[in-house]
């Protein structure tokens, strides 16, 4: 009768490497020389902890086992931080605070970080809504702090007829390209038809949207119709003419703009603007003259193109410290950093729509206002 088996191989599966018998672990895989001894401090040392993890490629050939670190315990800041997260996704996306508590949603922040705990609708919808609002109202007053702004305002009614008066504050952003492809027609005259108005439409439909911009200037509306009555066809452009009688103050306007100081103007344009800022203060003719023969201080340099992409109230008031004349620049800066149109009003009205909704009609004007207000900042950016 053979030698008895140490009662250590309960634990291991015996198994032939090269010929030699060696033992493989039931609980890592690992492979152990055939000593009962070694084999029973490996039991030993693998069975002492639940560190020990099987991992087996797909060859089937065992591995060396990896030992399975404890998930560090969430700190009370980090965790903080994780639900004002939460909070952002919830706000910039515009969904439910109700769907915190979706079954699903739990499962897959345990899957991401077990033992986590996600808010409920009430801390999200409460104290987390009001530290991220007050996050973003700091970071939007530390950008405007000192600078001269364009605001807007107008009143408005939510879905249950509360009043609203809404601010805008300018916030310039890229003008995006206009484009349109007209589809496959299988008439010709219709297909005709369509790039015919094509044509005509496209140039007003570019016109309107730059107009409509919130990083148009009144200093451009002037170059946005000059533009237009030079794109549109000619039995047009007479029509054009006749409808675009511009105010005097949009000619002042573009005088006063650095990037085009009048130079498109014709002469009885520029005499309109002249006129029209002589009798709003006849203080400022001197320097106004000086301002537009680029006498200094007002050199050539500053009207470089490497200045146009400075605002034109920016670079009147950054010319208070090169010497221009404070009550130029008073009437300048406020003339020249004004919208032209209510349109970036409008889209705050719209957004607050969007999120006081008729799904969300039990909301507060207050938390209504700052859930469009950050949603605004959040997509903007």
């Amino acid at each position: 009768m053979g030698r008895r088996k140490s009662d250590v191989w309960s634990h291991f599966k015996e198994i032939k490497v090269d010929g030699v018998t060696r033992g493989k672990c039931d609980s890592c895989s690992e492979t152990i020389v055939a000593n009962p001894e070694k084999m029973k401090k490996h039991w030993d040392s693998c069975t002492s902890s639940s560190s020990v993890v099987l991992i087996d490629d797909d060859s089937g050939i065992p591995r060396k086992a990896l030992k399975q670190t404890t998930l560090p315990i969430t700190s009370a800041d980090k965790s903080h931080d994780i639900e004002l997260q939460i909070g952002r996704f919830f706000i910039a996306s515009n969904s439910a605070f109700l769907q915190v508590e979706n079954k699903e949603f739990e499962k897959m922040v345990q899957m991401l970080k077990p033992g986590d705990k996600v808010p409920n609708r009430r801390k999200l919808a409460g104290p987390i809504l009001d530290e991220i609002f007050q996050q973003e109202k700091d970071n939007v007053t530390k950008k405007i702090q000192g600078c001269n702004a364009t605001l807007a305002l107008d009143g408005w009614s939510t879905i249950t007829n509360d009043p609203v008066i809404g601010v805008y504050h300018n916030i310039f952003r890229n003008i995006l390209e206009y484009d349109r492809h007209i589809r496959t027609m299988e008439q010709i005259s219709v297909k005709r038809s369509a790039q015919d108005l094509m044509t005509i439409f496209k140039p007003i439909a570019i016109a309107l949207d730059k107009l409509q911009s919130e990083k148009t200037f009144l200093g451009d509306v002037f170059e946005i119709w000059l533009d237009l009555r030079t794109k549109c066809p000619e039995e047009y452009v007479s029509k054009i003419a006749n409808r675009s009688d511009l105010l005097p103050i949009f000619y002042v306007a573009n005088l006063l703009d650095h990037r085009y100081h009048g130079a498109k103007m014709d002469p009885a344009e520029v005499c309109t603007g002249m006129e029209y800022i002589n009798q709003c203060s006849k203080d400022i003719a001197p320097e106004l003259s000086s301002y537009m023969a680029k006498y200094a201080p007002y050199s050539s340099y500053l009207f470089a193109e490497k200045f146009a992409e400075v605002s034109p109230a920016a670079w009147w008031v950054a010319g208070l410290k090169m010497g221009f004349d404070s009550d130029l620049v008073s009437i300048a800066a406020s003339i020249v950093g004004a919208c032209p149109a209510s349109s970036g009003l409008e889209r705050c009205f719209s957004t607050l729509g969007f999120t006081h909704g008729k799904l969300r009609s039990q909301l507060g004007v207050e938390k209504g206002g700052k859930l469009a207000f950050l949603f605004r900042q959040f997509n903007s950016q």
